[in-house]
């Protein structure tokens, strides 16, 4: 609906606002987010997500890929992007089945896997990542 006439305005009436404020963040967590984003950049997020999110250009990807997400069960997953989603996109992928991994960090509480600021489980991550590393990348 976003990127739809009327789209941008409908936005504006029911967030009564220009902006998305993002509330309840540390000083901490503000030095490398923004906690203010203008609603324009929600619709040329959707634009982009519709037009390119497609199993004709995931199929085009052939290098070595690790995704990893948060995903405990069907109440407690990312609230940001959505798991069912990235799940098929992985599947679309052209990569070899050998080439790619993906795991789902069950503990992590939060869309941002990887900052100490976000994350509750880091060396879930870590391993992931070191396992990868190490069995599909073959870097000691």
């Amino acid at each position: 609906m976003l990127n739809d006439p009327w789209g941008l305005q409908i936005a504006r009436r029911v967030l009564g606002s220009d902006e998305r404020v993002v509330d309840g963040r540390t000083a901490e967590y503000k030095k490398y987010w923004y906690t203010n984003y203008r609603i324009e950049s929600l619709v040329e997020l959707q634009e982009f997500v519709e037009t390119t999110m497609l199993k004709k250009v995931f199929e085009k990807v052939k290098q070595p890929v690790l995704m990893v997400y948060y995903y405990k069960n069907d109440l407690e997953q990312d609230p940001v992007v959505r798991v069912d989603a990235m799940l098929k996109m992985f599947d679309e992928l052209g990569t070899a089945a050998s080439l790619k991994r993906k795991v789902a960090i069950p503990n992590a509480g939060n869309h941002v896997l990887g900052s100490y600021l976000t994350s509750k489980d880091l060396p879930a991550v870590e391993a992931a990542i070191d396992g990868f590393t190490k069995d599909v990348l073959k870097v000691q």
